[in-house]
């Protein structure tokens, strides 16, 4: 293991961190308990040291260092492993979408609330024509780039509305000023303000995404702030040419990836930098890292 540390930088990405998945978030989310994800962190730290996403970015030498991610601000992240983390000594990205902070239900739960109330069939009956793509599920189809992900977010809006599931029900993520850490080893980013696949918008739309929440994460106080941007869903077809000009036109100096790799050397876009990202699961860490670090490997 320490060889192989001294040649690939981990970035990990974790989303939640609940003990137990609250039944409304189902199966499909990324959760890895607090217990498993701080022994995660301290099985690393045996062999490399963690800096702040931003640091990693602009180091001249990123081998034997690490750096933590958590997409989407889920509040489990805040309740149960900030805390920890802060007295471990260990720094930390968390990727905000601007939504929550205005009451929003993020789409990807919208889907999940569909999905665990047996409700797929009877939503799918008033989607857009079209929408469906053979031989994807639901869950996958939804965010699929041919699919506008605004569209995608009206039709369970309008769905889930009918049913009375968004009346009262607060968002799973973090929706308060107040409950933002104001500590020398916590930094905020922008995962864009609705968590839509980047490459389903135009252009226009890509801006008013990403600059919608550095506005609301400006009005927060206290708070460090990454220049790093985390691309919502990770992978290569989730945006395009257009989203680096916007991230360059509002000062963003990479974005980090999901695509269950390790970095090895330094990746970039039309000379923007990007970086590699993978999501442990609930089980030891060494055997996942051999794993994908074959995935960068092929």
């Amino acid at each position: 293991m320490d060889r192989l540390l001294r040649l690939w930088t981990p970035v990990l990405l974790y989303h939640g961190s609940y003990p137990e998945v609250p039944p409304e978030l189902g199966g499909e989310l990324h959760n890895v308990t607090p217990e498993q994800l701080i022994q995660h962190t301290r099985y690393l730290r045996k062999y490399v040291r963690f800096v702040p996403v931003d640091e990693l970015v602009t180091a001249e030498k990123h081998h034997g260092l690490a750096a933590l991610t958590f997409d989407d601000a889920y509040r489990s992240v805040h309740e149960h492993v900030a805390g920890p983390l802060i007295e471990e000594g260990v720094p930390f990205t968390i990727f905000v979408n601007g939504s929550s902070l205005e009451g929003e239900v993020l789409w990807r739960d919208k889907v999940r609330i569909v999905i665990s109330n047996d409700w797929v069939e009877e939503c799918e009956a008033g989607l857009p024509p079209g929408m469906k793509i053979p031989g994807l599920s639901f869950y996958k189809y939804t965010k699929d780039p041919r699919n506008d992900s605004a569209v995608v977010d009206a039709a369970l809006t309008r769905f889930l509305d009918s049913k009375g599931a968004l009346a009262t029900r607060r968002p799973p993520t973090v929706d308060r000023p107040e409950a933002f850490i104001d500590s020398p080893l916590v930094t905020y980013g922008n995962h864009s303000h609705r968590h839509y696949v980047l490459s389903s918008l135009t252009k226009e739309q890509q801006r008013e995404e990403i600059l919608r929440t550095e506005e609301v994460l400006d009005r927060i106080p206290n708070i460090r702030r990454s220049r790093v941007f985390s691309i919502p869903f990770g992978e290569r077809k989730h945006f395009n040419e257009e989203t680096i000009e916007v991230l360059r036109e509002y000062g963003f100096e990479a974005a980090v990836l999901s695509r269950q790799r390790l970095n090895l050397r330094r990746r970039r876009m039309d000379g923007f930098p990007l970086l590699e990202r993978f999501m442990p699961n609930d089980d030891r860490l060494g055997p996942q890292l051999i794993q994908f670090r074959r995935l960068a490997s092929a």
